[in-house]
């Protein structure tokens, strides 16, 4: 195990990593070993998302989950895996409110130049995105997230398609059939918004 800990180097202590690896198994081989699954599985999970750090993203939320310890050991019922990947999902939505992942808002939902409107336009964006089916959610930030050359951008869809077992075009289909269902809940939200109804969380 000490190994195991020698990894783990960024925010968490190792008093704090030993813990989080008894609560992971009680013997230290087996939660070593499932601490480097789990640890490679969220990698995985921000790398088919698109994030340019998934290592960093992956650490984020181990030290998140370790930073919740002390209440999980007495309440949470289950694998311990499942809540790692949990964590990993609202990571990765901090993420992508703090870098450029969104895609631009869909044409014509805020009128050019207007700063209140455009804040509206987003406010229900980003309620819009909160509202998809997770797997929705996560394959159009996938699709956008690429901010390099168009070569390379049509490079990292083809390698997306790929990973999912589906054509190009069927990626595309899917991609837009996500961005109209978005464009027609934001518009329904501004509605509301400007009409004074609250946005339901």
């Amino acid at each position: 195990m000490d190994s195991i800990a020698r990894k783990r180097q960024q925010g968490l202590t190792e008093e704090a990593f030993v813990r989080l690896l008894e609560w992971l198994d009680q013997d230290p081989e087996s939660a070593g070993k499932k601490y480097e699954i789990i640890r490679l599985r969220l990698i995985k999970i921000f790398t088919w998302r698109g994030c340019p750090m998934p290592e960093e993203l992956a650490d984020a939320t181990v030290d998140r989950v370790a930073g919740k310890l002390s209440g999980l050991v007495q309440t949470y019922v289950g694998e311990p895996a499942r809540y790692f990947f949990n964590v990993a999902d609202k990571i990765y939505l901090e993420y992508g409110r703090k870098t450029p992942l969104y895609f631009p808002l869909p044409d014509n939902l805020a009128e050019a130049g207007k700063p209140e409107s455009l804040a509206l336009a987003e406010d229900c964006f980003e309620h819009c995105m909160q509202c998809l089916p997770e797997r929705s959610r996560n394959l159009i930030l996938a699709y956008y997230a690429y901010e390099g050359s168009g070569r390379d951008k049509l490079s990292q869809r083809k390698a997306l398609a790929e990973q999912m077992a589906i054509a190009d075009n069927a990626l595309w289909i899917r991609v837009h059939r996500i961005r109209q269902a978005l464009k027609k809940c934001v518009q329904k939200c501004m509605q509301n918004r400007q009409q004074g109804i609250p946005i339901k969380k």
